[in-house]
């Protein structure tokens, strides 16, 4: 998928949600989905501090939080996949939240974001141009 492309401003520009329930269902992720920072340090795997050391080289460098976390010899490989397993099952989606917050029907959900992984997987040059900024 292109980084710039991004389910809700498509949703926004195809006029089935606000801004407001982009922001509401955002903010329902947050509340729902706990960081894997947070999910390793309950664990005892890490601690805060090596949480935010791993949060400085990800702003630098843009890794992977669990790719750090194994070259700095933090974590073990099987240790990431298994928090990274953990969060799979629990964590909220986008198109998920929106559902959650009454903004579209999962129905719209499930139609909409077969288009959009369509126009994301494209190789048409028109499609690559777009930009829903």
């Amino acid at each position: 998928m292109r980084d710039y492309l991004l389910f809700g401003q498509y949703l926004r520009k195809e006029g089935l949600v606000l801004d407001a329930d982009v922001i509401k269902a955002r903010m329902h992720q947050k509340e729902s989905n706990r960081l894997i920072g947070d999910r390793l340090i309950a664990k005892g795997w890490l601690s805060e501090y090596d949480v935010q050391k791993i949060l400085i080289v990800q702003e630098e460098n843009m890794s992977r939080f669990g790719e750090i976390a194994i070259k700095l010899e933090l974590l073990k490989s099987d240790q990431v996949d298994d928090v990274l397993s953990e969060s799979d099952h629990e964590y909220v989606h986008f198109g998920e939240a929106l559902v959650a917050i009454d903004a579209i029907s999962k129905n719209i959900k499930d139609e909409k974001l077969k288009e959009f992984e369509s126009l994301c997987k494209s190789d048409d040059p028109k499609v690559s141009r777009i930009t829903l900024f």
